[in-house]
């Protein structure tokens, strides 16, 4: 009989006592970590072909049974803990896919065994609670908190399920004071469910609660009962308030073309929002490089239903299959700096020499006429082409300084870099292209945000702390091993909105902002009404400052609130996908 036959049927007998398992690898002369992987390929072919019967769903709980019993056993070195963090989620994947679409409780609970499964035993699970709980104070990033998860699952049921029982309450009260952190809290309740959390004691709190009948009430009760995944995509849409069929309103009419530059935009394949462009020319030994940015706040009046609506659905978040607005199509094809089309923009000019030092700078309003659309692939063969028309050498121009200004701060590519591989960001950094992208629209962002400070004027700035999680750890005397020392290396925290001009600390700039992308993000958007207001002084916004705290205050919710939306919405179109 052959291997993948006799753990079969040790699988489907049931009987996992330690007599049992010793029999077994005897029997078929294998060690624990042979008869591991046996059962994760007995389990792979199963859970891969599903069949909603007593007989098929049986043998794969009794698989799972075994695998839990056999990483309980053993001790695994790093690359055995990586190996069976591989496995663990191919079986939980197609398993939470089926259930998406078939009702079953025991299937549910297998699935929910697989995530508690401890593999590394070596970190100190009581240690892990504690640091995870001041993460959760102070709201940290939820992949943060759940990486140190992954160290040790133990920590999730630790001290009676601690951590759970910490968030649930938090989140009862985000319910009774109706407290946007709700958004927050009900993704960490996913992420630290277990199934052997009191659930009477939980159902109990939330039957006692003030607001029922409401879609949060309603996912809480889901994953008290351990369904992790209850909505679906439009539900999940309609949970974080997202607008979907947003109505037109009046826009405010550009004047005739004023600028004579050459001006290119770069974007993705499939770009058709097109909120920057770029054009360079050349006096004397200097380089005059225009950053030309969608002027939307000049077409758009302050606290009209399009700017609501905008504050609403608060930024364009590409997902799978499609993609959350600030504006209705009309108004994004009309703000939107297409070819060929007269549009308003708010223009930094930038002098630099070759070596990419900043000589002077200033901004204006403009009105411009973009000379082509260009892709990323499109002006990377204008570049490797190295032709002789003047928007070649333009954007040959643009390369050379973007380099230069790439070279003189280390610092800012070793941070974009972090940022890009702890969010897994799509993204096009090996063409020579981007790199005209990414330096000059930060180049924006920093210096819009040097003119409002030296100005004196109201600006939302983009603010980022010093990294702390390494020093609390160090106080708190926990131990590190490798795993953990390769996230504190690669943490990167979250950037957060604020009215006062302070350290950036991954750029390392003392004032930064997000300036460049107007029909992508609100506060790009809300803070060339401020620029209008205060520094250009052609436009009465009725500003208040108490309302503008608040702003700020709603910006920050609102950004993670997204970042989650984005993250559930994804998992549930993948989930349905694989089904399908």
């Amino acid at each position: 009989m052959s291997s993948d036959a006799r753990i079969f049927n040790f699988i489907l007998y049931g009987n996992f006592t330690d007599e049992a398992i010793k029999n077994h690898m005897e029997d078929c002369q294998v060690n624990m970590t042979q008869m591991l992987r046996d059962t994760y390929r007995a389990l792979q072919t199963n859970v891969n072909n599903i069949i909603n019967d007593e007989y098929h769903t049986s043998i794969i709980k009794n698989g799972i049974d075994l695998f839990c019993i056999l990483c309980d056993k053993l001790n695994f070195n790093k690359e055995e803990v990586e190996i069976n963090r591989k496995r663990i989620k191919k079986l939980r994947e197609p398993i939470l896919a089926f259930l998406k679409k078939n009702s079953n409780s025991v299937l549910l609970d297998a699935a929910n065994q697989l995530d508690e499964i401890v593999l590394d035993k070596n970190i100190d699970a009581d240690a892990l609670v504690t640091l995870i709980r001041k993460l959760i104070d102070n709201h940290e990033d939820v992949d943060i908190i759940k990486k140190f998860l992954n160290i040790n699952k133990e920590t999730l049921t630790k001290r009676n399920n601690e951590l759970f029982d910490y968030v649930f309450f938090k989140s009862m009260t985000a319910l009774e004071t109706e407290s946007r952190d709700i958004y927050y809290y009900i993704t960490l309740l996913k992420l630290l469910y277990t199934s052997k959390v009191n659930k009477d004691k939980y159902l109990r709190h939330l039957h006692n609660s003030t607001s029922k009948n409401n879609l949060f009430s309603y996912e809480i009760y889901l994953i008290i009962n351990g369904v992790k995944r209850g909505l679906n995509t439009d539900e999940i849409l309609e949970k974080y308030g997202i607008m979907t069929n947003i109505p037109n309103g009046p826009l405010i009419k550009p004047n005739k073309k004023d600028c004579n530059d050459t001006i290119v935009s770069i974007d993705g394949n499939k770009t058709f929002l097109r909120d920057d462009g770029l054009s360079v020319r050349k006096d004397g030994n200097k380089y005059i490089v225009g950053i030309h940015v969608a002027d939307a706040a000049s077409a758009i009046e302050k606290n009209s239903v399009l700017d609501l609506n905008a504050r609403n659905n608060y930024e364009c978040k590409y997902m799978s299959g499609t993609r959350t607005r600030l504006f209705p199509n009309k108004v994004e094809n009309e703000l939107s700096l297409n070819e060929g089309k007269t549009r308003r923009t708010i223009t930094l000019y930038v002098v630099l020499n070759d070596s990419g030092e900043i000589l002077d700078y200033y901004i204006e309003k403009n009105n411009i006429i973009v000379s082509r659309n260009l892709t990323y692939l499109q002006s990377e063969a204008i570049l490797n082409h190295l032709g002789n028309d003047e928007l070649e050498r333009n954007i040959l121009d643009l390369l050379m300084l973007a380099r230069a200004l790439e070279k003189r701060n280390i610092r800012k590519e070793q941070y974009w870099e972090k940022k890009e591989k702890s969010k897994k960001i799509d993204n096009f950094r090996k063409l020579k292209s981007d790199v005209i992208v990414r330096e000059f629209m930060g180049l924006y962002n920093l210096l819009i945000a040097r003119t409002a400070k030296d100005a004196g004027i109201p600006f939302i700035y983009r603010v980022q702390d010093e990294e702390y999680i390494s020093k609390t750890i160090e106080e708190m005397g926990m131990y590190v091993d490798d795993y953990t020392r390769k996230i504190l290396d690669n943490i990167y925290l979250e950037s957060k909105y604020s009215s006062v001009p302070s350290l950036h600390a991954g750029l390392g700039y003392t004032e930064y902002s997000h300036a460049s992308d107007p029909l992508r993000r609100y506060p790009d958007f809300y803070d060339q009404y401020l620029l209008h207001q205060f520094y250009f002084k052609d436009m009465q916004c009725d500003f208040v400052q108490e309302e503008f705290e608040d702003l700020i205050q709603y910006c920050n919710q609102r950004s993670v609130e997204l970042s989650l939306m984005r993250a559930e919405f994804n998992r549930e179109a993948r989930l349905v996908k694989r089904k399908k």
